[in-house]
């Protein structure tokens, strides 16, 4: 019960989450950057050993290059 409740609570400040995720990339527009891994990567896990830095920047680089499908199918993952 308690985990269902905590799911509802990420559905439904999705478009919050969606607007600061936006907010992010138009940041990251003004600086130059190296296209990192996939997304998956990011978000599933890297086959290598990661330090703190690299897991920041593979993060960083999955936001930055993060469409709206992508995020309504992470989002998905909550309503299931």
């Amino acid at each position: 019960m308690h985990l269902a409740l905590r799911a509802k609570e990420i559905v439904a400040c999705s478009e919050p989450m969606w607007e600061w995720v936006k907010e992010f990339q138009m940041k990251q527009v003004k600086k130059p950057r190296i296209r990192s891994d996939s997304i998956e990567v990011a978000f599933l896990g890297s086959t290598r050993v990661l330090n703190g830095r690299d897991a920041d920047v593979l993060i960083k680089d999955a936001l930055s290059e993060m469409t709206r499908d992508d995020f309504d199918q992470i989002l998905n993952n909550f309503q299931l």
